[in-house]
């Protein structure tokens, strides 16, 4: 039952963290960032709603999970998860 959130933008070069967690989209770049709330296990989920533009097909985007967590990686405060790549309209 912890808040989670998910961060979607722009690849760009690996970018090290604190606790040995890397960021792997652009922090400087345009973003899309989704909120929820994890479950007993764990788990969360985000819609993640993509406009019917065809302006879009072949964008790609570098997504990361975060979640508070006090045994967290990244300066005891959060977890961080791998990178997710996704391509949209392909």
């Amino acid at each position: 039952n912890s808040a989670a959130g998910l961060i979607a933008g722009l690849s760009a070069s690996p970018l090290p963290l604190p606790g040995g967690c890397t960021a792997y989209f652009d922090l400087l770049g345009p973003q899309l960032s989704f909120t929820a709330v994890t479950n007993a296990r764990g788990d969360a989920g985000f819609a993640f709603p993509v406009p019917s533009d065809r302006g879009l097909s072949g964008l790609r985007l570098v997504g990361q999970a975060l979640v508070v967590d006090p045994a967290g990686a990244f300066s005891g405060l959060l977890a961080v998860s791998a990178a997710l790549e996704i391509l949209l309209g392909a």
